[in-house]
């Protein structure tokens, strides 16, 4: 199993502890277009800047995510490797989603880590989510996974953008979490459809240990979403200022 060299959790001056004993799943996940070919929608297909998309299909497919979960605490990654080509590999993180999820129940917190500029940001994740369970099931690789909807917000540049996310889970392994920091229903997420993707796992182990390098930081090093986004804000404005 190839889990990522390296594993950064700030915790807030609360003793970590992880029992020896507890179970842990791995868990693959692919991702896809949900509503088909992203280069071939008919809008991309008019856009003047087209040509940017093209092999986005491909590099979306070539994606993989990995998590690493208990019943109280997960570890969500990209599987980051060496891209053919690096602008549409980009591109295709942007469509899937390239932020880690670290997550803790006992403690009550969960953190999202972006890199920006090269630089890791460990940002305080507050989103919590409130979930319709429905009788509604379907077999997933031979499991029988319950349907769950819940409400996402995201904000675009100064529009906030509200879409229905769809779950199916398993309640038969016990764990709340799931892919993208999504978590609190009755059973692992097995897939996911999260707007323009959907995320399915597609191999799952037991037994296996949680990462073992860790980075003990204080409270200081954790920003909020708002400081973040800030950030970004004013590296963005001095790129366009100086350029």
């Amino acid at each position: 199993m190839k889990i990522k060299t390296y594993l950064y959790i700030i915790f807030f001056s609360i003793p970590f502890l992880i029992n020896a004993q507890e179970d842990y799943y791995y868990i693959n996940y692919k991702v896809y277009p949900t509503f088909g070919s992203i280069e071939n929608d008919e809008e991309i297909k008019k856009s003047k800047i087209n040509y940017i998309y093209k092999g986005i299909d491909d590099a979306i497919a070539d994606l993989s995510y990995s998590l690493v979960t208990s019943k109280d605490e997960s570890y969500f990654y990209l599987d980051e490797k060496m891209p053919k080509d690096k602008k549409i590999y980009v591109l295709a993180k942007s469509y899937s989603g390239s932020e880690d999820f670290y997550s803790n129940q006992t403690f009550n917190y969960k953190i999202k880590i972006k890199s920006f500029l090269n630089h890791i940001f460990y940002i305080k994740d507050t989103t919590s989510y409130n979930w319709k369970i429905y009788n509604e099931t379907k077999l997933i690789d031979g499991k029988k996974c319950y349907k769950a909807t819940t409400t996402k917000k995201i904000t675009l540049k100064s529009r906030v953008k509200e879409y229905e996310v769809i779950a199916w889970f398993y309640s038969d392994i016990p764990t709340s979490f799931g892919p993208k920091g999504f978590n609190g229903l009755p059973g692992l997420i097995i897939e996911l459809i999260d707007d323009k993707v959907t995320l399915v796992a597609k191999n799952i182990k037991k037994g296996v240990n949680f990462p073992d390098k860790k980075e003990f930081e204080n409270e200081d090093a954790l920003v909020s979403q708002e400081a973040y986004d800030k950030i970004v804000k004013e590296k963005v404005n001095d790129f366009f200022t100086n350029n």
